[in-house]
């Protein structure tokens, strides 16, 4: 599996003063079944890659903006992450 996902250039404020840069992300994943092996009626390894590229991005902006004078904060998006999944049916 194959993921992309697109997010649009924004504005981190309410005047639109501040723009932040659109930013795309691929996800992808992998994952194999064996059955019937001497251990287990299935056997099952997954592997998921999240930001396959390691792109660098703004992911969440909040801000405060009762009288114009309010704080904009930033969230970095997730770097490059695998992880691996191991399952069982006895």
């Amino acid at each position: 599996m194959l993921v992309g996902k697109y997010l649009s250039e924004r504005f981190g404020d309410v005047e639109h003063q501040e723009k932040i840069d659109g930013h795309f992300v691929t996800d992808a994943g992998l994952s194999y079944a064996f059955r019937d092996t001497p251990i287990a009626q299935e056997l099952k390894f997954a592997l998921q890659i999240q930001n396959l590229f390691d792109s660098r991005y703004v992911s969440v902006i909040s801000f405060s903006d009762y009288n114009r004078a309010g704080s904009t904060g930033y969230r970095v998006g997730a770097p490059f992450t695998a992880m691996l999944k191991a399952s069982a049916q006895l």
